[in-house]
């Protein structure tokens, strides 16, 4: 399979581990419509982890949970750049996004921020094969939130290392499956990138799987999480899946999550205005 053609099929199902993106490919677009991800196998959230929010969409006037996002600055929140752009990789108009903060809920409780400005990596395309995912956006916040934040590793977790997984997605691997009220939590490991060859992983990515489970329809967007001793840091943030999507398995084997590692620099560049 070329190069081109892996980096389509990434693109179509990082559609599909989204939730609806509010613009719809165009009718003769071969890739599935636009849906959302859950963390398969997993459970409630032990402990609070207050850096992580919910990513909510405003569907026909309703807003509901979208994707997931972590807070890196009381002014900023990463998720990931295929839930904030269309299918022309414009921004979503940043009226149609808010985030829930402060709350394991993602329909309840904590604060609801509105977005103001909507940035998704230079280098994202849907399309493009360049050797990067680039699968992340940074989106401005209307006020600040006083939460606890995770840092951003200075560099990539080693292979065999244990990451978390975090989110509100399916519990179930199927398209409209059931959303936990509570987040959910999941320990997998980083595998070796050719675990992950079939969802044509790139540079700037990371495998995760090994134990039964994952990530799902609405968990895009949440992040990987890696422990040094008691602190958390944020080592990736949920892109797709790490198979062919078209062998119909979307859910609940090993991901491809964007490797926030990689592109700190540049996530530091906006949240400090000379990126935006």
């Amino acid at each position: 399979m070329g190069e081109r053609t892996r980096r389509l099929t990434a693109g179509a199902i990082g559609v599909f581990l989204s939730l609806a993106l509010g613009a719809a490919p165009p009718a003769n677009a071969s890739e599935p419509d636009a849906v959302v991800p859950l963390i398969i196998g997993g459970e409630d959230a032990t402990q609070p982890y207050p850096p992580i929010t919910s990513l909510q969409l405003d569907r026909d006037g309703t807003f509901g949970h979208h994707c997931a996002a972590v807070l890196v600055h009381p002014r900023y929140v990463v998720t990931a750049a295929h839930c904030i752009t269309d299918w022309d990789a414009e921004p979503l108009d940043p009226a149609t996004l808010r985030i829930r903060a402060g709350s394991a809920q993602h329909a309840a409780g904590g604060r609801i921020v509105a977005v103001t400005k909507v940035v998704p990596h230079p280098a994202w395309d849907w399309h493009a094969d360049d050797g990067l995912g680039a699968d992340v956006g940074v989106l401005r916040l209307a006020a600040p939130v006083w939460l606890p934040r995770y840092p951003i590793l200075g560099r990539s977790p080693a292979i065999g290392s244990t990451v978390r997984e975090i989110g509100w997605g399916s519990t179930e691997p199927v398209f409209a499956g059931p959303m936990p009220a509570t987040l959910q939590q999941l320990d997998r490991w980083v595998l070796p990138p050719e675990e992950c060859a079939g969802g044509g992983i790139t540079a700037d990515e990371i495998c995760i799987g090994g134990a039964p489970g994952g990530a799902c329809f609405g968990d895009s967007g949440g992040p990987g999480l890696y422990r040094i001793g008691r602190t958390w840091s944020v080592v990736a943030g949920t892109s797709r899946v790490g198979v062919d999507w078209q062998s119909g398995t979307y859910c609940g084997v090993q991901m491809i999550y964007t490797d926030l590692t990689f592109h700190r620099s540049w996530i530091r560049s906006v949240t400090r205005g000379s990126g935006a």
